[in-house]
Order: structure tokens, then sequence, then C-alpha cells
């Protein structure tokens, strides 16, 4: 049974102003749009590491641990750069590697590394990570697979 009550416009569902509380409701408890998410659609675990360029320099962070067939936003923001790139490794054997040509600092525990050079000099271990070219999607979902 729906109640109405009269305002100053006229006659309104009580229901219907609930359901609209409601859905505006969910919408401010969604989780923001991911922008650049890991999934890891393999058996084991991998950990990963992110690289993009951002305000005048390079930026190298990671290690984000991804169990098997789950995923991880890596960044938050809008992508406003064509090519992003990655490195990744499972954690246990048999050993799988996603990189390539492109060197970018490191380290062997959690980091966040301005510029992509100097690693030795800085104490911290160069590692080859691949390209992706995004094109101009604003947001990009990459998975790993065995």
């Amino acid at each position: 049974m729906a109640v109405n009550v009269r305002n100053g416009s006229g006659i309104e569902s009580i229901r219907g102003l609930a359901g609209l509380i409601l859905w505006c409701g969910l919408l401010a408890a969604a989780p923001a749009a991911a922008s650049f998410t890991f999934c890891n659609r393999t058996a084991q675990e991998i950990e990963a590491a992110f690289a993009r360029h951002d305000r005048n320099q390079w930026l190298s962070m990671g290690w984000w641990r991804l169990p098997p067939q789950q995923c991880i936003n890596v960044l938050s923001t809008p992508l406003t750069q064509r090519f992003y790139y990655y490195y990744a490794r499972t954690t246990s054997r048999p050993m799988k590697i996603w990189g390539g040509k492109y060197q970018f600092c490191t380290d062997s525990k959690p980091f966040a590394l301005p510029g992509d050079d100097r690693c030795e000099e800085r104490h911290t271990i160069a590692l080859g990570f691949a390209q992706i070219d995004i094109a101009e999607r604003s947001q990009f979902v990459l998975d790993f697979r065995e």
C-alpha cells in the first residue's frame, strides 16, 4: 500500500521518494571507477609493479600481491598517457615473468620511486617492464594469463 503525502507541488508517493533515496544512497556507496587495474587470471599468486610518466618524471611503484583470480586497482585517476608499463612475476615455481625492455627501478620491498635511471646508485634494482598502449582509453584492465 502506497502512502501519499501532499506537498506544495502536488501529491507524491512516499514509496517513490524512498526508492529515490535508496537509489541515491547506492550511487554514493558505489566505488569510484578504476582507471588502471591488474587482474590475475592464473592459478598462482603474482606480484606486480607499475610505471608511468607523472609530472615531468618517471614513477615506478610496486609490489601489489594478487591471489589467483583476483583484481586490484593500481591507479585510480583518469588515464592521461598513451603508454603505461608493468612488470609481474609469480611468487612460486614454476616461475612466470611478464616484462619487457623498458628499465625502471624497483625494490625488494614495497616501493614508489621517482626516476628511471641510476638504479644501482640509489640501491634499487632495475627490471625490464613491458609497455602497454592503451590508445585513448581513460580506463584499462590488464589481465595476466598463463
